[in-house]
């Protein structure tokens, strides 16, 4: 199934600039490889040809300022993004989630209720020179608009009908993928503005989300404020939320460097390559039938609509005599906490998990007949296949049972494999090692138990990516929920939420709806003090 990308925001353009670098990489080493119908198939996932046969992203670019997109379009060597698809307004959103979820300044009253049926009505006035402006402009700009009071105002509309259109090209019904961040105005506000028209009118269709929640030292005081209000529009209207912690990836993304610092391009394009393990088909059919990675991971790590939050890791599986999987697998699991700092320390469990195996052999290695000789359990009970010692091998480093919700259910590990849910395909044949850690790392570090893990190149393209469902969100949504109740006790910066239509009391809602999310985390992981604090 067709994929639609909307990148929303500086983080959210800025990561998609990462993303389709190696989603476009992936494609060009495959027409080298592979017959151009397989390579056809794959690339319509996430690409199609224009009238020229011109490979084009799938993608719109939205901002509420144009110099991000302008850098991304700069750095379009290839011509992937169609100037038609980029909606640009000029003076931002102030780091205020009401401001870039109204789209307007003053006037609004409503506590922030939708009005996009009213907005597609009042565009049916706009005067034919203005139309004839925006379609002859390099791409769409709200600027241009002649009615300067509502300039801003009709980026939204623009952005509706390019959806619209976007998805109208597709060759079935489309999935939707959105990048964004938390914490800024666009990106949360308009994200969030574009997450419910997507629910409206396309209620059948699956809507994942690449969220990106801001550090707790970050730039702007409203961050959690606007964070608090994202995630109840995530919780509300999208169906997986792939959730990534700005402190946490500039981390993971320096591991690799002496200095232990990673710079933005770094940030970036760690993310990238988790998202693209994740999302990547497994094999050309999957382009045309009713199956995707977006309705895979949706069915398969959130079906609980109360729990929707999910984190992603990926690593490369380096070769030598044979594919060390086992060894990515307990790779992959050192990338993911193992204890909530920001939740008293608390083990860190899993709900569900799904693990991608990239350049998998049909035929196991040796290595794996000799695990799956080892394996104490019966054959009737766990298989003897690859994808299950996988699956065992993963289990056991994480730590076994305990490490899984409910583990007091469970006596073995084998007990724990309906947790796991394990897919193989071909491996990528190229992913741009194209971050300061993936450069430097030596051949001694290039072993998966060394260096940066997630670093892959032209030679090491087979890869183990994990999509886990944990109980580490419960300490992220905490520490936003504490910083946010505190703003909004102290009635700080309000104004200027409710300047832009947005009242106290929706925000409180929002509050709640958020902690109503947290607690479900702690039922679902058998946390039983959720409410150890009251409530004041």
């Amino acid at each position: 199934m067709p994929v639609v990308t909307l990148q929303v925001g500086q983080c959210g353009n800025q990561l998609g600039q990462a993303l389709w670098d190696a989603l476009d990489a992936q494609c060009n080493a495959s027409t080298t490889t592979r017959s151009s119908d397989s390579d056809l198939k794959e690339a319509s996932y996430f690409f199609k040809h224009d009238a020229d046969g011109q490979r084009k992203a799938r993608c719109l670019l939205i901002d509420t300022e144009p110099k991000v997109v302008h850098a991304v379009l700069n750095h379009d060597a290839q011509g992937l993004f169609s100037r038609r698809r980029c909606f640009l307004g000029h003076s931002g959103r102030g780091n205020n989630w009401a401001y870039g979820y109204s789209q307007m300044f003053t006037g609004r009253t409503d506590g922030g209720k939708s009005h996009l049926k009213s907005q597609s009505a009042a565009a049916a006035g706009i005067p034919s020179a203005s139309g004839a402006a925006l379609h002859s402009a390099p791409w769409n700009n709200s600027a241009l608009v002649e009615e300067p009071g509502k300039e801003e105002f009709h980026i939204l509309e623009q952005v509706v009908e390019g959806i619209r259109k976007e998805c109208e090209e597709c060759d079935g019904a489309a999935d939707f993928l959105m990048l964004h961040s938390l914490g800024g105005g666009s990106g949360s506000g308009l994200g969030s503005r574009l997450l419910e028209h997507l629910r409206e009118e396309y209620p059948l269709h699956n809507i994942a989300t690449v969220s990106v929640a801001p550090r707790a030292a970050g730039d702007s005081p409203m961050q959690s404020l606007n964070s608090v209000l994202a995630l109840s529009f995530l919780q509300a209207y999208s169906d997986s939320v792939m959730l990534f912690n700005n402190q946490d990836m500039i981390e993971a993304a320096g591991r690799g460097d002496k200095t232990g610092t990673a710079s933005l391009e770094d940030v970036n394009s760690h993310i990238s390559k988790a998202v693209m393990g994740a999302l990547w088909p497994l094999n050309p059919r999957e382009a045309h039938s009713g199956v995707s990675r977006i309705r895979d991971m949706v069915a398969t790590v959130s079906p609980d609509v109360c729990c929707k939050i999910v984190e992603a890791r990926t690593s490369a599986v380096h070769t030598s005599d044979s594919l060390d999987y086992r060894e990515a697998c307990k790779s992959v699991q050192r990338q993911f906490s193992r204890f909530d700092k920001l939740d008293c320390d608390r083990p860190v469990t899993s709900s569900d998990s799904l693990l991608i195996a990239r350049g998998l052999q049909a035929a196991p290695p040796p290595r794996f007949a000799q695990a799956s000789a080892s394996t104490n359990s019966s054959p009737s009970a766990c298989g003897t296949g690859q994808e299950t010692v996988l699956a065992s091998t993963y289990i056991k480093a994480c730590g076994g049972v305990s490490a899984f919700a409910g583990g007091g259910m469970y006596q073995t590990d084998v007990d724990c494999l309906d947790c796991v849910k394990v897919r193989t395909g071909p491996a990528l044949k190229a992913v741009p090692a194209s971050n300061s850690s993936s450069r430097k790392l030596n051949a001694d570090s290039k072993r998966i138990a060394g260096g940066n893990p997630s670093g892959y190149s032209a030679a090491s393209s087979a890869s183990v990516t994990v999509i886990a469902n944990r109980s580490s969100v419960i300490g992220q949504l905490a520490d936003t929920l504490d910083r946010a109740t505190s703003i909004w006790r102290a009635g700080a910066y309000l104004h200027w939420y409710e300047r832009c239509g947005c009242s106290k009391e929706s925000i409180r809602t929002a509050i709640e709806q958020v902690s109503d999310v947290a607690e479900c985390y702690r039922s679902v992981h058998g946390i039983q003090d959720w409410l150890e604090a009251g409530d004041d």
